[in-house]
């Protein structure tokens, strides 16, 4: 079922998604102020005495280089008329570019913040934006700070579950129920009843897709503006920027009989007694070009069942003219399971190197490639081997 949260963000137009964030943290300041000035205080530097009897506002406006602007949130202290923290939230929407008019968005706020000591300017958004003098951090960053809040209010725990359903947190995955699940899918009946009562096998699988989500949008930002600069055009069109797809594939083994009539039923099924394990794989898909000349690079787990052996990270790329490109890099399962929200900059840290790696081998044998795609991986060879943090100038 649909989230409460879920269901008012549908209330915003486009351009105004994270209208219903700035309004539920602003009831959080009002009802739980410790939870919020907490938070402010340790990310900014700040005492938290500072935010002794603080107000909190929303959509107030403050002086930008060249105009006013809006900020989302914004902090007063006790008996101040000039709020001393504001807060920006970022959702879908990116950083507001330069105009005639107006400076560069982030530009405003080191601008407003420079101009009285003891101010302080913090960005929430969805992907960890560099922004020069302004302190940025994702959502998944809030969502586990509030986490413990979150056992004492309602109110919390529904923005933590909101931000989770979205697929912007990591969450911690139970490996032992999505190990039974993934039994259920690809073997024998091997440990039925124990299987087929395991309710939290499919929600833990859902929570490894959103993971996977998560971490794709650490790379999105850098494959789409490679995909741009390169010219990725569509029926002459420029192509609208666009996230990963997230998918996943189940491939079984099949025990090795003799009779080959055995290896279909009445239905033309794989009957049930020939499944011998197999592979649950997940990934995400960044596509580049399109048909005679399209390219696919793909990243994500290849899980197997039985849970013998580690899960693989892996990085595969190909395309119709393509040499196929892959790159497998076994790890702990805790890694991504039940250790998943602790270990998730190390995992994001693995791929990158993975992805770095195939990149290269793709250029090494160019001759597959178009001048369009050779323009893009050189981008993306130059900048995956930085860290996550992206310029507000180039998102």
């Amino acid at each position: 079922m649909t989230s409460y949260m879920s269901s008012i963000s549908n209330w915003f137009k486009a351009g105004y998604e994270g209208r219903h964030l700035e309004l539920v943290l602003l009831e959080i300041a009002k009802l739980k102020p410790k939870a919020i000035s907490g938070y402010l205080a340790k990310e900014l530097g700040i005492n938290v005495a500072e935010f002794d009897n603080a107000e909190y506002g929303i959509e107030v406006p403050f002086q930008g280089q060249r105009s006013q602007r809006r900020a989302d949130m914004a902090v007063w202290k006790d008996g101040e008329v000039e709020p001393f923290v504001l807060v920006e939230i970022k959702y879908f929407d990116k950083p507001l570019a330069e105009t005639e008019n107006h400076a560069e968005q982030f530009a405003d706020y080191r601008y407003w913040k420079g101009r009285a000591h003891g101010r302080h300017v913090l960005v929430l958004s969805r992907e960890l934006y560099q922004a020069r003098g302004i302190e940025v951090r994702r959502w998944d960053h809030l969502a586990r700070a509030l986490r413990e809040p979150a056992k004492q209010s309602d109110l919390i725990a529904m923005l933590v579950e909101y931000l989770e359903e979205e697929g912007i947190v990591m969450q911690n995955v139970d490996g032992a129920a999505l190990e039974r699940y993934f039994v259920r899918l690809v073997c024998d009946n091997r440990n039925v009843g124990r299987a087929a009562g395991n309710l939290e096998g499919p929600i833990a699988f859902a929570k490894v897709l959103k993971n996977l989500q998560m971490m794709s949008g650490t790379f999105t930002p850098k494959f789409k503006k490679a995909w741009d600069e390169a010219g990725e055009q569509i029926d002459g069109l420029a192509a609208r920027s666009r996230v990963a797809s997230i998918d996943f594939q189940v491939r079984n083994k099949v025990r090795a009989v003799k009779d080959m009539s055995r290896y279909r039923d009445n239905d033309g099924e794989l009957p049930q007694d020939m499944k011998d394990g197999g592979y649950v794989e997940v990934f995400a898909t960044h596509s580049l070009g399109h048909g005679e000349d399209r390219l696919r690079i793909q990243y994500g787990i290849i899980f197997t069942v039985p849970g013998s052996a580690k899960p693989r990270l892996f990085v595969l790329a190909y395309g119709k003219q393509v040499d196929r490109v892959e790159k497998i890099t076994p790890i702990g399962p805790t890694l991504v399971t039940d250790k998943a929200e602790q270990m998730s900059e190390r995992v994001e840290g693995y791929l990158r190197e993975a992805l770095c790696i195939v990149i290269v081998q793709l250029l090494q044998n160019r001759k597959t490639l178009n001048d369009k795609q050779i323009h893009a991986l050189r981008l993306l060879k130059k900048s995956l081997p930085a860290t996550e943090v992206i310029d507000a100038e180039d998102a």
